[in-house]
């Protein structure tokens, strides 16, 4: 019996002191988690500015994308949240377009645009508008993408359409008032921070007569000028502008930032005391749907890490990786 014994311990002991062994194994024989292998053998076909369809790594692409897309010296868990925001909507519209891919994307994966897809510079780009901080702002973004490789924002299983935008109206828009079609994870959420931000407000002004004309040339000339304009608007809870009435005719908020190149949807208007100039007050700057990078960078420098910080912008959505 006391044989067994002696065994059984010389047998636990033996365990005790191999485990530790397991791991010190080298770094270079440890095999990384799925996710990491996705990403290191991901990449990306890019449509570029000159027509041109190059490919890129996935940390080449993510790399160029928060640099072109977010401020370099933003707090790092802000950086690290644009970076997987931006790997997973890139992944995203990748998946979704293998079925049906746009004609004019010459077979590419994704445009090198911020207007249709995410805006993206190539290393040496960035390194040239960073200019005597280039070395600095490449290792905050080099390092933002390395922490956060293989991380995605999913739902229900599958990537999520992670937009992003600027700097919200203090709070978040909907996708389905700004896109029409509801997503359980893009609604609006607070993002106070971001009326304290610089740009936050803005304004714009346009002659009466400009402002007529642009709108009229949207109508195909069918609008009737008339000095009692301004028939009301209709505003979501986050104060972006639905509908407004103008010359007897309505037109949606995107069809007004479009018309006039406004920051973002959420506005007023005002006509000076002799009605020769209009003025438009507008909060906020992009579509305003989905994560506010400003708002991004407030929670960072409040605490939030990037989980934190995806989650507040896309609730309901799981952080995986």
């Amino acid at each position: 019996m006391k044989k067994g014994y002696l065994i059984f311990f010389a047998l636990i002991f033996a365990l005790m002191s191999f485990t530790p062994l397991l791991a010190l194994r080298p770094k270079d024989e440890q095999k990384p988690p799925q996710e990491k292998r996705e990403i290191q053998s991901q990449s990306f076909k890019l449509l570029m500015e000159d027509g041109a369809v190059k490919e890129f790594s996935a940390k080449e692409y993510i790399f160029g994308v928060v640099a072109a897309e977010m401020s370099a010296d933003s707090p790092k868990e802000a950086l690290k949240a644009q970076a997987v925001a931006a790997f997973t909507f890139a992944m995203e519209r990748k998946t979704a377009r293998k079925t049906s891919p746009p004609d004019d994307l010459k077979g590419a994966d994704l445009y090198a645009d911020s207007s249709k897809d995410q805006g993206f510079l190539t290393r040496e780009k960035a390194r040239e508008k960073w200019g005597e901080r280039a070395d600095e702002y490449e290792k905050n973004i080099d390092d933002a993408v390395k922490q956060t490789a293989g991380i995605s924002v999913m739902y229900e299983g599958k990537y999520a359409s992670a937009l992003y935008h600027a700097i919200s109206g203090g709070k978040t828009e909907s996708a389905e008032n700004v896109f029409g079609s509801a997503v359980p994870y893009l609604v609006s959420v607070q993002s106070a921070g971001d009326i304290l931000q610089e740009g936050y407000c803005t304004s714009k002004t346009v002659t009466f007569e400009e402002f007529f004309s642009l709108l009229n040339g949207f109508c195909g000339g069918s609008l009737t000028f008339c000095e009692d304009y301004y028939g009301g608007k209709e505003c979501t809870d986050s104060g972006t502008v639905k509908t407004m009435t103008l010359f007897g005719n309505k037109f949606t908020g995107r069809q007004m930032r479009d018309i006039f190149s406004l920051r973002s949807a959420n506005f007023d208007i005002e006509t000076d005391g002799d009605k020769k100039n209009i003025t438009f007050t507008v909060r906020g700057y992009g579509h305003l749907v989905g994560m506010s990078q400003a708002g991004a960078k407030t929670m960072a420098q409040n605490g939030a890490d990037f989980r934190e910080i995806l989650l507040h912008y896309y609730p309901g959505c799981e952080i995986v990786g």
